[in-house]
């Protein structure tokens, strides 16, 4: 037994001073950090139907988890919540001003300065994904203005 005991001591000790693991980066906060910007309403189509040229001007500002929607003197804030480990990725917007407010599911796709939002006009269904085939289904097309 005492023939060992330095092994065991020093197999202790290098465990003891071994680094700890890295902490996991947060991926849904990455994904927001590459949202953040101000983006430009491209394209707008509904149940597979463009929608017409109405929508021009509309403007759409992410800050954190927030996404305000501004068209001329109006705006509506919209609070933001990613899951993305769902294929496609997932997004759940609420208004930011009525606590209670029903939740609209969507699912969206970020490429560089490009990013689809996808979701129905009724709260609580989620599209089956970026392509809106479905009476009430709407795609919003973006591109990013600046950072």
């Amino acid at each position: 037994m005492r023939k060992y005991a330095p092994l065991v001591v020093t197999a202790s000790l290098s465990l003891a001073f071994a680094p700890a693991p890295l902490p996991k980066p947060d991926v849904v906060q990455e994904e927001l950090h590459k949202m953040q910007g101000t983006w430009a309403l491209a394209s707008c189509v509904e149940a597979g139907q463009p929608l017409p040229a109405s929508a021009e001007g509309i403007v759409v500002v992410i800050e954190g988890d927030r996404m305000t929607y501004r068209y001329r003197s109006s705006h509506t804030q919209w609070a933001m919540k990613l899951d993305v480990k769902r294929k496609p990725k997932s997004l759940d917007t609420q208004l930011d001003v009525r606590p209670g407010a029903p939740v609209w599911p969507g699912a969206y796709d970020l490429q560089g300065d490009t990013l689809m939002i996808c979701y129905t006009a009724a709260p609580g269904l989620r599209p089956d994904g970026l392509s809106p085939s479905k009476p009430g289904e709407v795609l919003h097309v973006l591109r990013r203005l600046r950072r």
